[in-house]
């Protein structure tokens, strides 16, 4: 059985960066080497986001919750120049905000047969109180 951790891991984590690499990059206006900079990641790698080579699996824009956090996480990274540190930090609680709520049920459903969705509680359980 894959994990939660597991899931946040390989597959939350990199579509939340893909969609902050396209929010930097779309709503405000930053060129790939700015946003490289800003997010201390390399060229290739922010172009690998935008071009969806890298962090597509999940497709996390469908969610409107998670856009206005990651709109406001961006907003937040320009402003006060948060550190790479930082932005890791809030990234790693946005993940565990999306399993307690249960948003990708259904998704670790489709890669791991032996999770029941109907019957697994074990995300809201444990990540309510982050």
């Amino acid at each position: 059985m894959k994990t939660p951790l597991e899931i946040g891991y390989r597959y939350i984590l990199p579509s939340l960066k893909s969609q902050l690499t396209k929010i930097l990059t779309t709503k405000f206006n930053l060129n790939q080497i700015e946003t490289s900079k800003t997010l201390k990641i390399s060229k290739s790698t922010v172009s690998r986001y935008i071009s969806m080579e890298r962090g597509s699996k999940i497709d996390l824009s469908k969610f409107s919750e998670i856009n206005e956090i990651m709109e406001k996480l961006a907003s937040r990274i320009l402003e006060e120049k948060l550190d790479e540190y930082s932005i890791e930090m809030e990234l790693i609680k946005i993940t565990l905000h999306i399993l307690s709520k249960k948003y990708l049920c259904n998704f670790h459903a489709e890669i791991d047969p032996q999770i029941d969705p109907t019957k697994c509680n074990i995300c809201p359980n444990i990540f309510k109180q982050i």
